[in-house]
């Protein structure tokens, strides 16, 4: 005979309809209060990436900082009309700053 199909239970975790609030349930605070706390949380996500070493995230965040001053620079020579100095994708963060 073939087992009937369960049914799926249905866990009320305490959050009611409108889940949680950041702050961990702490009491009402400034909108400048919430604020600041939302963005030390988003901080906290940015600098510890899930599954992933901090040196390999270290070294995304400077891959990351290197293209993207290498494009406005790019972007720059563009506007002017000229070629972009061929040596210019070997230079560090650094020497590109």
């Amino acid at each position: 005979a073939a087992a009937a199909p369960k049914k799926k239970e249905w866990h009320d975790w305490g959050t009611g309809a409108t889940g949680q609030r950041l702050g961990g349930g702490q009491a009402g605070g400034s909108e400048e209060e919430r604020r600041q706390m939302a963005l030390k949380a988003a901080e906290e996500r940015q600098s510890a990436p899930v599954g992933m070493s901090k040196e390999r995230a270290a070294a995304l965040a400077w891959q990351r900082q290197r293209e993207d001053l290498l494009g406005r620079i790019t972007e720059h020579y563009r506007q002017l009309g000229d070629d972009v100095p061929m040596a210019l994708n070997a230079a560090s963060v650094e020497q590109l700053r």
